[in-house]
């Protein structure tokens, strides 16, 4: 056993080795490159209306705003909204936890260009 303020040692008498070292070894996935301001499709926004709900009893349409709020930028957040809306959807709809999409991200640091686009909807 180790003194207090010591390191303890190896069974072999020597210190483990750093464990930066092994972080340089790890090499990076070259098919995963990051993706900044991707441009998305009114397809593939599109697609997200047709996404499963968040859990078996989740509502359907909480769920599928609440995914496209965590999945895509304002703007794109804001074309899918007026395909929800013009699919008959609910954008405030509430969740199992009685709030809606808006009420959740109400504390979200980031979220305010995404409020913007609900609180719109409940002025018109």
């Amino acid at each position: 056993m180790s003194a207090p303020g010591q390191l303890a040692r190896h069974p072999r008498g020597k210190l483990p080795p750093p464990l930066d070292r092994y972080k340089e070894t790890i090499p990076m996935r070259p098919d995963k490159q990051k993706v900044v301001n991707e441009q998305w499709d009114d397809a593939r926004i599109r697609s997200f209306l047709e996404k499963a709900p968040l859990g078996d009893d989740e509502n359907p349409d909480y769920s599928a705003v609440l995914y496209a709020y965590r999945s895509m930028r304002p703007d794109d957040f804001g074309r899918f909204i007026e395909m929800f809306v013009a699919a008959g959807r609910d954008p405030h709809a509430r969740g199992q936890a009685g709030e809606t999409v808006l009420e959740t991200i109400a504390s979200h640091r980031h979220a305010g260009p995404f409020r913007t686009v609900l609180e719109a909807l409940r002025r018109a």
